[in-house]
């Protein structure tokens, strides 16, 4: 059985759909106010906090920590295909 390309783990994970997009950009918050943590953020890029954290709903009000959490989740799937590939 073949592994799934590194496009499909990142479309699975919906980069690059419109929504994703819309987030990227709907709501600026160029003074970060009210964002949590960098390890908080990372938490979340991991899935590690309950869905129940207020911090997700601060995903959807917040373009810039939306952003960088999805940047650690692309990082977090290149990182792992190329490791799996040997690269």
């Amino acid at each position: 059985m073949t592994k799934p390309s590194h496009s499909a783990d990142l479309t699975a994970l919906g980069f690059g759909d419109d929504v994703d997009q819309v987030l990227r950009i709907a709501n600026p918050n160029p003074t970060r106010q009210g964002c949590p943590s960098h390890d908080v953020l990372a938490a979340l890029s991991r899935r590690e906090r309950p869905i129940e954290d207020p911090a997700y709903e601060h995903l959807i009000e917040c373009s810039p920590c939306y952003c960088e959490v999805r940047d650690m989740q692309r990082a977090h799937v290149t990182a792992t295909r190329d490791q799996e590939s040997g690269t």
